[in-house]
């Protein structure tokens, strides 16, 4: 009987360390707002995550406009559109149309106003 006591006693201790411990971890975590701190790195860390990925976006960017820009003197279309521009040629047979919107003027021009203004 004895040793049966004994074994029952051996269990309760670890129980109550156990609890203890449980106890005390819950209440060091709710003091130091632990769950809120993760919940807060975890946003920062998705931020840092999305701001990587738009680098690495803009990094294939860059390298993609790298390579253009090195293929324009190449290529004899990108050449002869680059001195059209440049030089405001056209082909023959090309029509140009050009708007030019005055300093003044809005989108809609003069359809807003009325003919019936009050002095």
């Amino acid at each position: 009987m004895k040793m049966r006591s004994m074994g029952v006693r051996r269990v309760g201790r670890y129980l109550l360390v156990v609890l203890l411990a449980a106890l005390l971890t819950t209440l060091y975590a709710g003091r130091r707002n632990l769950f809120g701190r993760y919940i807060e790195h975890r946003k920062q860390q998705e931020q840092v995550d999305a701001v990587r990925q738009q680098c690495e976006d803009l990094r294939k960017g860059i390298d993609s406009s790298r390579r253009r820009v090195e293929n324009l003197g190449n290529d004899p279309l990108e050449i002869e559109a680059a001195i059209r521009r440049s030089k405001d040629l056209v082909r023959e047979g090309e029509k140009i149309y050009r708007i030019e919107v005055g300093s003044g003027e809005t989108a809609q021009g003069d359809a807003g106003k009325s003919g019936n203004v009050a002095p």
